[in-house]
């Protein structure tokens, strides 16, 4: 079964950080879309949030983006997480109230 998504997906290599339980942590974001977005996390990732996700609370949280010498401030909410290879390394996530910034940022790819 092929899922079917709302919005295309569009592929970007954002360098970003989360921030959650006032900690920073290092993230790339992989893909975009019109309300959502797809951040690779890597090893070093905030054990609260991937506790939360996987018992689905769903957290929300903020992303600080840059790119193209522009500063963004997203809040987000978890839609999932996805495990590769026994270790969570990405979050699936929805842009809460995205700005016209972020539209912006999205038709700049």
């Amino acid at each position: 079964m092929i899922e079917k998504r709302a919005y295309e997906r569009i592929p970007v290599n954002i360098h970003a950080n989360i921030v959650y339980n006032d900690e920073m942590y290092l993230c790339t974001i992989t893909n975009v879309s019109e309300n959502g977005a797809y951040i690779e996390t890597g090893s070093r990732y905030p054990y609260k949030l991937k506790y939360e996700i996987f018992f689905r609370i769903k957290p929300k949280f903020i992303i600080f983006v840059r790119s193209n010498g522009d500063s963004l401030k997203l809040l987000v909410k978890t839609r999932r997480w996805c495990k590769i290879d026994r270790s969570c390394n990405g979050i699936g996530v929805e842009v809460l109230y995205p700005s016209q910034d972020y539209h912006r940022l999205i038709n700049s790819h």
